[in-house]
């Protein structure tokens, strides 16, 4: 829930004040700087303000940690292929700049049939395009969530 808080520094102190020493938090977040995230910009799925008020980096993650006396033990990327077909479903409706997805709208008003979408998010599922798509980005550190392990010393 990172992303969603208005003060991500104090939400990883808080954390790090009740860990015992040598406890760890784990955290998932969107990756800012995934692969995605470069080549779509503003129509990158997780660009969905007012849910997404923060963003990360792997480093931004690393400076906010120290920060917050927390030590990075793990980074990597590790991504719902779910996630990939939204993607798609995003990009497929094309809201315009300002406009909220119809993905995160309680009755979706969908420029494409919604059977169609359905059907065709539902093919690529089915034969593992998106699995594919997320194994191959994670792989090369450019998937789209990071997956942060922070432990606080033993002191």
């Amino acid at each position: 829930v990172i992303e969603h808080v208005r003060d991500p520094l104090t939400l990883l102190r808080d954390a790090g004040k009740v860990l015992r020493p040598g406890g760890m938090v784990v955290l998932s977040t969107p990756n800012a700087q995934s692969w995605t995230s470069r080549l779509l910009k503003e129509r990158w799925v997780h660009l969905h303000t007012p849910y997404h008020l923060q963003l990360f980096t792997r480093e931004s993650m690393v400076t906010a940690a120290a920060a917050c006396e927390l030590r990075v033990e793990q980074l990597r990327q590790i991504t719902n292929p779910r996630w990939y077909g939204y993607q798609w479903l995003h990009c497929l409706t094309l809201p315009g700049p300002g406009v909220p997805s119809p993905l995160w709208t309680a009755a979706p008003n969908w420029s494409l049939s919604r059977r169609v979408v359905r059907k065709c998010l539902s093919a690529m599922e089915w034969i593992g395009v998106n699995h594919a798509i997320a194994m191959f980005l994670d792989g090369l550190a450019g998937g789209d969530n990071l997956v942060a392990v922070l432990r606080k010393d033993r002191g």
